[in-house]
């Protein structure tokens, strides 16, 4: 559930940045939830690879979601403005 609230405010915080710079938000707030999702996944598939129990593998997949929403999130910070 907290995983949710954390995804809609950095993807509010996301559309706030590309609005500004007079970029489209939907392509930037997909693709942090592509990588938010897609890290996770692997996150949790590594760590119950390398622990074997589920903890292992529900932390290494949480420490995912933080690092794709991350680069998510510097996706949108690092694009250029739209100039008209």
């Amino acid at each position: 559930m907290l995983e949710l609230i954390a995804m809609f405010s950095i993807g509010k915080t996301i559309r706030n940045i590309a609005v500004e710079k007079r970029l489209k938000p939907s392509p930037f707030i997909v693709n942090m939830v592509l990588l938010w999702l897609g890290f996770e996944f692997v996150g949790a598939f590594i760590g119950l690879t390398i622990f074997n129990n589920l903890m292992g593998g529900y932390f290494c997949g949480l420490a995912g979601a933080a690092i794709g929403g991350y680069l998510g999130y510097q996706r949108v910070v690092r694009a250029e403005p739209e100039v008209y």
